[in-house]
């Protein structure tokens, strides 16, 4: 069964989906959430030196070798270029869900929340071990985040675009 019209005029001109607020908000909040990790995660990795010093420190110690200054240093920027590329990479990722997800791509719909999902979970699991502090603070926020996302995307409308968009795809219409 084709979608119903969704002409301006109402009448039997067909056209794409009309993407609802909820989408929208949703592809909104996963942006700000992705985009407040990548801060927390900046801030909290590559904020402290003394404190990946002296991690590095501890892990060449471990291994076995002896942590020369310029051991450590080399292992500093190793370690801060492998942060910075993984969050570029990250935020790109999700950046392109987010753009399928607009698109209507039900898949991207399912990656999104079980990203979501996950970091709630993941927050349950550890409410007790983080104590009431900013790093609970920081992990509410994000959990907050995340259930409106997963919220937003099972809306009445949102669940309806998803499908309006799917039968548009197979049901043979031609593409803008």
């Amino acid at each position: 069964m084709p979608p119903p019209p969704q002409g301006k005029s109402g009448g039997a001109e067909s056209g794409p989906p009309v993407r609802p607020r909820a989408v929208d908000l949703a592809c909104l909040l996963t942006l700000i959430g992705t985009v407040f990790a990548a801060i927390v995660t900046a801030v909290t990795y590559l904020g402290d030196e003394t404190a990946m010093r002296e991690l590095i420190r501890q892990a060449l110690d471990d291994a076995g070798e002896s942590a020369t200054d310029a051991d450590i240093a080399a292992a500093m920027t190793s370690f801060k270029t492998m942060i910075v590329l993984s969050l570029v990479i990250g935020v790109a990722v999700v950046l392109f869900f987010v753009m399928k997800l607009r698109a209507g791509r039900n898949w991207a719909r399912v990656l999104i929340v079980a990203f979501a999902a996950m970091s709630v979970l993941i927050f349950l699991a550890n409410a007790g071990a983080i104590g009431l502090g900013v790093d609970f603070l920081i992990n509410a926020v994000s959990v907050a985040i995340s259930v409106a996302t997963i919220v937003y995307l099972f809306r009445a409308e949102s669940n309806a675009y998803f499908i309006a968009v799917k039968q548009r795809r197979l049901g043979g219409s031609p593409k803008a």
